[in-house]
């Protein structure tokens, strides 16, 4: 059974009560048009020092933290056994979050082309209440080592801002080794907005790291 962590039951209370357990928000457009910087081509490019690597092969993730002029931003880094395809296969398999990711209950894929989703994402909260949020999706058709996501702001969503990347490096030594790069920041409002982003971000960070290696590593195991 899955179970939500405290930050994330805490965020849910804010969010529900705030704006008094929204209803479906549709086509209406966000309050606002990007205050954190997306990424609108490659994302940073991590260079991992020896240290890292050295960690990452005793799998052991690296995690950086840091306050932003809006909001926070988290990143993690950590080994997947799989290929780079098998761990984008995973990322992109948006139906079967629900099932993969303890703060999502629901999907819905609103729009998609080649190279870019919109996904309504919903998470059910307190007294019946629900926290929906909207993102556009940037990520390959063809193998890359980078994909990136930001709010969509021509749909409204409970939280105010977020925007991130995935960055899934080859093992040069093993293709079947993947050093993965999952990057957050995310702004809140709010009285403790402050402590609920660090908490949340933690908690998102936590959970990737867990989700995707699992399930990848499943997929490259079935395989071989």
């Amino acid at each position: 059974m899955r179970s939500l962590s405290f930050g994330t039951i805490l965020m849910i209370q804010l969010i529900t009560s705030s704006v008094c357990m929204a209803e479906e928000t549709g086509v209406k457009p966000h309050e606002h048009q990007g205050l954190l910087q997306s990424y609108d081509a490659a994302p940073p490019d991590h260079q991992l020092t020896d240290e890292d690597l050295q960690r990452l092969d005793n799998y052991q993730a690296v995690f950086y933290q840091e306050k932003l002029e809006h909001g926070h931003r988290g990143v993690v880094i950590f080994r997947v056994d799989a290929s780079q395809k098998n761990v984008w296969s995973v990322i992109k398999d948006f139906p079967s979050y629900p099932g993969w990711i303890d703060t999502v209950d629901e999907i819905e894929v609103y729009q998609q082309q080649p190279g870019q989703t919109a996904v309504k994402f919903l998470s059910g909260g307190l007294l019946g209440g629900k926290t929906i949020w909207h993102v556009i999706h940037d990520y390959p058709v063809q193998d890359r080592e980078w994909g990136t996501w930001k709010l969509d702001y021509s749909r409204q969503s409970d939280i105010y801002d977020t925007v991130g990347y995935w960055r899934v490096m080859t093992n040069n030594a093993n293709a079947d080794v993947s050093y993965v790069i999952y990057s957050v920041d995310l702004d809140l409002k709010g009285f403790f907005s402050s402590l609920l982003e660090a908490s949340l971000i933690k908690d998102s960070i936590n959970d990737a790291t867990q989700w995707v290696k699992v399930q990848a590593e499943d997929i490259q195991q079935s395989i071989q």
